[in-house]
């Protein structure tokens, strides 16, 4: 990169209130977020819902939190959803909507994939039915990190620059989440499913590079696991690759 490159991620309000002991970990996962996003030339900043300066970041970061609002998608009211916070969805959608309009690339994990697929006119599964894969662990069983993410095989499109990156088509991923995409958005293309159908990942098929993920990429294999070779930071390396490749475009341009 020719010039320090500068992620942004909207910071996760209802961990910072402390309001849902379920989003508890909100700030550990920003925290594992910057960790592996960070490299030479890169500047990480976890930005809060006053901030009106988001001109400044060369591509941003929708992580994971509580569930998106059905009311914005036309869903079910009385689902079973947790940590809704009218707040959080306006600070994502307002950041996307910046995001996408700056043509400044956009990585988004677990709720931020939900974001942005409602934010395109996409719906979401309120509450996934069960099926036989886990995509997330039983309130109580495990301990610590390890007890709160599933680990299970997803299926790239094969070609596609996450199975190249990867080095496999069937990279194994950590979930953690109860909703899902149920109608895909515009501009959107399906690029991972689970086997059981889900929507595992997608990026946009017009404007600038977007990457959305339904796993937790910043999460380490537990200690107990076969970790293989461990590839997690893919979907950040390849958003890093995406803002080199905008800031190297401006510079040219100049």
């Amino acid at each position: 990169m020719t010039a320090v490159a500068r992620i942004g991620i909207p910071a996760r309000l209802s961990a910072l209130e402390g309001a849902d002991p379920r989003v508890a970990l909100a700030d550990g996962l920003l925290q594992a977020i910057v960790a592996l996003t960070e490299a030479d030339g890169v500047a990480v900043e976890v930005i809060g819902p006053d901030d009106a300066d988001l001109a400044r970041f060369d591509g941003f970061v929708l992580p994971g939190g509580g569930d998106v609002d059905p009311a914005l998608y036309g869903g079910d009211q009385d689902a079973p959803v947790y940590d809704v916070n009218p707040e959080q969805d306006a600070f994502d959608l307002r950041v996307l909507e910046h995001a996408r309009a700056a043509e400044a690339p956009v990585l988004a994990v677990c709720r931020g994939l939900q974001v942005v697929n409602v934010a395109l006119g996409g719906t979401l599964h309120e509450d996934l039915a069960a099926t036989d894969d886990a995509h997330r662990i039983a309130a109580g069983d495990g301990a610590g990190e390890e007890g709160l993410f599933a680990w299970h095989e997803v299926a790239v499109a094969p070609g596609d620059p996450l199975a190249d990156a990867y080095g496999t088509d069937r990279p194994v991923v950590a979930s953690a989440h109860h909703q899902g995409l149920r109608d895909l958005g515009r501009g959107l293309e399906v690029v991972a499913t689970s086997d059981d159908g889900l929507v595992e990942a997608v990026r946009a098929t017009e404007g600038s590079w977007l990457l959305g993920v339904q796993w937790h990429p910043e999460v380490a294999r537990p200690a107990s696991a076969d970790a293989g070779d461990d590839r997690r930071s893919v979907p950040f390396e390849l958003l890093r690759a995406a803002v080199a490749e905008r800031l190297a475009l401006a510079d040219a341009g100049r």
